[in-house]
């Protein structure tokens, strides 16, 4: 599962703790098993402004969650206001869908896509 969300102004969204918390919540929810977290936060940019004056722009975040049925991982661009969340899972028993419900209320955002993108299968 692909989850493209536009329109993220909040700052807290592009924060690596705040997805520290987010990913483990969703592993939770989704009954899925954590392996390891890892998160990094990028240091703000200095961006050139008219007249040769800059401005700086936050850093975004990174955040993987390793599972023992794949991964969550994030990453996000406060400068477009844009946060990409890619959910891979084995088997039929977790709750993707769980995940995606609590990204859309802890997220907020302005638009949501959410895509589904079957992968593996039965290769006997």
């Amino acid at each position: 599962m692909l989850i493209d969300l536009f329109g993220v102004t909040d700052p807290r969204p592009h924060q690596a703790d705040w997805w520290e918390r987010t990913l483990e919540d969703a592993v939770r929810v989704a009954g899925l098993t954590e392996i390891g977290l890892l998160a990094h936060q990028f240091p703000d940019q200095l961006h050139p402004g008219a007249g040769g004056l800059g401005h700086e722009r936050p850093g975004g975040a990174t955040a993987v969650a390793l599972l023992a049925e794949s991964h969550i991982s994030v990453h996000t661009w406060p400068e477009f206001g844009r946060v990409l969340v890619d959910i891979l899972t084995c088997g039929s028993n977790m709750d993707v869908d769980a995940v995606a419900d609590l990204i859309e209320k802890s997220v907020p955002h302005t638009d949501m896509v959410v895509t589904r993108v079957p992968r593996g299968g039965d290769h006997e």
